[in-house]
């Protein structure tokens, strides 16, 4: 047979040892020979192609390492301060709270309103009777004047539709004594009365009843006033 010179010999050792590692990096092949004039070259073989490649040992974890190469953390978006609190209330000078919050549109309204019907000359002409002892008072203080009640309430309809009216008579009536009485803040009063519906008026004269009717009717009052003065 064909005799294996030492070199090639010590290379199948090399390579077999080689095959038995796993790495394929710390094999070293010989180099290729120079082709002989007229020669075609000789083709070396892959090495080792069914080798899986050898993967660079990794190095140590540390800490340091591991801080320097995650990405820096989302920066949290600061929060716009908080306002400051709104003042609820004002001290003013007799003690009182004053509400700096303005009330809802309707309340602004109603009180409005009730601002401009005080302050109009039929409003200060009738007088509110609040009280039993105030209705007696009212009566006693009228003397030889008519005096007109008008029993009426906040939630009567036909009340609401003939105040105007009646506010407008103590303007052209100024001998004539114009009293409102609300039956649910005045109950005694009503009751003394004997009120039985909403608007009822009533007349007197020298403390004593001397007419009285029901119902929203705007001519009959003004006739029942004339026909007793």
């Amino acid at each position: 047979g064909r005799s294996t010179a030492p070199a090639d010999l010590h290379f199948q050792r090399r390579y077999r040892w080689a095959v038995l590692r796993g790495a394929e990096d710390s094999l070293e092949l010989r180099p290729t020979p120079a082709p002989l004039p007229g020669s075609a070259p000789t083709e070396v073989p892959p090495p080792l192609r069914g080798l899986r490649e050898a993967e660079p040992t990794p190095a140590p974890w540390r800490e340091q390492d591991a801080q320097a190469s995650a990405p820096p953390p989302h920066a949290r978006r600061a929060r716009p301060p908080a306002p400051p609190p709104l003042p609820r209330c004002y001290k003013g000078k007799a003690g009182c709270a004053l509400s700096l919050l303005r009330p809802p549109l309707w309340i602004r309204f109603h009180l409005f309103y009730r601002k401009v019907v005080r302050q109009t000359p039929a409003a200060k002409m009738v007088k509110q009777i609040e009280s039993k002892y105030a209705f007696q008072e009212a009566l006693n203080s009228a003397g030889e004047k008519l005096v007109v009640v008008d029993f009426s309430a906040t939630w009567c309809g036909p009340c609401k539709m003939i105040k105007p009216f009646f506010h407008s008579l103590s303007e052209k009536y100024s001998n004539v004594v114009f009293l409102e009485v609300d039956v649910d803040d005045c109950q005694d009063v009503a009751s003394e009365c004997e009120v039985k519906c909403m608007p009822t008026f009533q007349f007197f004269k020298k403390g004593q009843k001397v007419g009285e009717f029901s119902g929203a009717n705007k001519e009959k009052l003004e006739a029942t006033i004339n026909e007793l003065i």
